[in-house]
């Protein structure tokens, strides 16, 4: 029912006249605060990155999106796309070719691609896409960047919704009933997220407690021996170069509850967990049901 009531919203928002054009072109500030203008609505977008290049086919104006990074996976209409590279190994070449009118990234003022783009003079937005609060603001954005706003604040608006069921349904949960989570981002090194991390938020979400909170990096090493002292009663494998029969094997943790419990999950849809985007209230629907046994 909830998912109707969501398409119908969508719907109805994506049947709104489109807004007038503004005079003199466009004006906008992205997330780093940088002025960004332009001299009309994009129509030719490059998208650097999974959670916008989802963002932008949630907002109905995949049309516009001439150019993806080879991450950028769902939905399944975007890997027919052409790539531009990744982040880290942009084809500058390619890119040119595509003749966008704007890209769209997450990133930092220090991002080596947004240099790159400047140096070439092409137009470039930037988003600080760090957790989920940030999530509905980005929708906004760049619902006002593609001027898709009324669409952009519908799905915000729904998606703060079931946000707000999720949390009502989990703080009924006494902390100490609470699942202990391990999410193990990487084996070799061993690391996780600590609590301001989009993945602890995720996890607090879907009514697990983060056994990493305290780790002094965003995303850091954490001590095998302090996973084994935590006895974490549930075990996320977040990459993809371990299995939960490699996690069994190792020295020592065969006692962690989880272990011993068979709660190790490896395998996972790492494109709905990992990507702060539309679709994070079902990746913490996803994990609920992992660490309360629902169907």
């Amino acid at each position: 029912m909830k998912k109707n009531i969501l398409f119908l919203v969508l719907l109805l928002a994506a049947c709104q006249p489109p807004r007038p054009q503004p005079q003199g072109g466009w004006t906008l500030t992205d997330g780093l605060g940088r002025t960004v203008r332009l001299p009309q609505a994009p129509q030719r977008i490059i998208s650097f990155a999974p959670s916008l290049t989802e963002m932008v086919y949630a907002l109905g104006v995949q049309d516009r999106l001439v150019g993806v990074t080879a991450w950028c996976t769902y939905p399944p209409q975007a890997k027919a796309k052409p790539v531009v590279g990744d982040y880290l190994s942009p084809n500058l070449e390619r890119i040119v070719m595509l003749k966008p009118d704007l890209v769209v990234l997450v990133g930092t003022s220090a991002s080596p691609v947004l240099a790159k783009l400047q140096a070439l003079g092409i137009p470039a937005f930037v988003f600080r896409s760090e957790g989920i609060a940030d999530i509905g603001d980005d929708l906004r954005l760049l619902g006002a960047v593609t001027g898709a706003e009324r669409t952009a604040d519908s799905l915000a608006r729904a998606l703060k919704a079931r946000e707000g069921s999720l949390r009502a349904a989990v703080d009924s949960i006494p902390l100490s009933r609470r699942p202990r989570v391990f999410a193990e981002i990487s084996s070799q090194p061993l690391m996780s997220a600590n609590s301001r991390s989009y993945i602890a938020e995720l996890v607090r979400l879907a009514g697990g407690v983060n056994i990493a909170d305290s780790l002094p990096q965003l995303y850091g090493v954490i001590n095998a021996e302090t996973v084994v002292r935590q006895r974490p009663d549930i075990i996320l494998v977040l990459h993809p170069q371990s299995s939960a029969a490699e996690v069994r094997r190792r020295l020592g943790w065969g006692g962690i509850p989880a272990v011993r419990q068979g709660r190790v999950y490896a395998g996972l849809d790492l494109d709905l967990l990992m990507r702060p985007g539309p679709r994070f209230t079902e990746a913490a629907r996803t994990l609920n049901s992992i660490f309360y046994g629902k169907k």
